[in-house]
C-alpha cells in the first residue's frame, strides 16, 4: 500500500487517529487493563471480549459509520480486510518498512496489553508525523511578476500579431 499523501487525506487519516484516541480514552478502566489484546482483533475469553486497537475501534458507532468495522472479528474497509483495511483506512504507517505497525502492531509494545498511555503515545507520534509530511505536500509559490510589468511574455518582445 502507497498512499499519494495530499493535504485533504493527511488530514482526514489525522481526524481518524484522534477519534482513536476518542475510543481508547473512553474504556473504561476494567477494559483498558484487561480487555486490550494486542494479538486478537475480537475473542472471548473468561472475562468478557478482548479486542486490539484497531478492534475497538472496529466496534466503535463513529467508526463503523466510516465505513470501518469488524466483520466476523476481522477489521474490513471499503471492500478491504485484515492489514489492508487498516492501511486504507488509517494511512500507511510511518514505519512503512516494517512489518510491526507502531499502532496496531502486536510487537509495537512491550506485552501483549498495552497501557491506556502507551497506546495513546504511539497514536501521538503517527499524528506527528503525518503532521511532518504537511511542509513536504506545501504548493510552490507562485513568482510575482518584477516591478514594471517586464516578466516573461513581456513587452520587448519580436512576435507580432499580424
Amino acid at each position: 500500500m502507497n498512499h499519494n499523501y495530499t493535504r485533504r487525506n493527511i488530514k482526514t487519516f489525522i481526524n481518524r487517529y484522534q477519534q482513536l484516541i476518542r475510543v481508547i480514552e473512553s474504556l473504561s478502566d476494567h477494559e483498558a487493563e484487561k480487555h486490550i489484546d494486542m494479538l486478537n482483533w475480537e475473542a472471548n475469553t473468561e472475562c468478557g471480549t478482548v479486542r486490539c486497537v484497531a478492534g475497538w475501534a472496529g466496534r466503535d458507532p463513529w467508526f463503523r459509520k466510516a465505513g470501518f468495522r469488524l466483520q466476523t472479528r476481522v477489521p474490513v474497509y471499503r471492500g478491504t480486510c485484515w492489514w489492508r483495511a487498516i492501511d486504507e483506512f488509517f494511512g500507511q504507517s510511518s514505519r512503512n518498512t516494517t512489518l510491526v505497525h507502531p499502532v496496531f502492531g502486536a510487537d509495537a509494545y512491550p506485552t501483549r496489553s498495552p497501557s491506556r498511555q502507551e497506546i495513546i503515545r504511539a497514536i501521538v507520534r503517527e499524528i506527528n508525523w503525518l503532521k511532518s509530511l504537511t511542509p513536504v505536500l506545501a504548493p510552490k509559490r507562485k513568482r510575482r511578476p518584477l516591478a514594471g510589468g517586464s516578466g516573461a511574455g513581456g513587452s520587448g518582445g519580436s512576435a507580432s500579431n499580424g
